[in-house]
């Protein structure tokens, strides 16, 4: 999975199911938007995993805080080690000089759910 300029992401965050266990497992969440008139956005949970064997993603959810888009649910799947895997939200439509509402996400792994939250981004004049 690779990223560019129009990703806006939080930092990273340490998964508590995994802290200090093989290395671990991050997310993060992120708003890409488009940089022309009229471009769509997306929220977007970005899982790392870090340790040394498969780590098994019971859900994740992602929501823009307005709710504008919709409310999208992760299929659970296998994260192999080294892996990073994005779920992806709807595209929303983001008009000039409108700001989107925050993106929240939620991943849960080994029964232990945690929040990840980006600020609102702005789309220039």
């Amino acid at each position: 999975m690779s990223t560019n300029a129009n990703w806006h992401c939080s930092t990273p965050s340490d998964h508590r199911a995994y802290a200090g266990v093989w290395g671990g497992v991050n997310f993060k969440t992120c708003i890409v938007k488009g940089t022309t008139s009229g471009a769509k956005a997306q929220a977007v949970l970005v899982i790392q995993n870090k340790a040394r064997q498969h780590v098994y993603i019971e859900k994740g959810r992602i929501l823009f805080e307005s709710g504008r888009g919709g409310d999208v649910w992760c299929a659970a799947s296998n994260l192999a080690p080294g892996a990073t895997a994005g779920c992806f939200g709807p595209s929303v439509e983001m008009y000039d000089c409108e700001t989107t509402t925050a993106a929240e996400t939620w991943l849960t792994l080994l029964g232990k759910e945690q929040q990840g939250w980006k600020q609102a981004e702005y789309t220039p004049c």
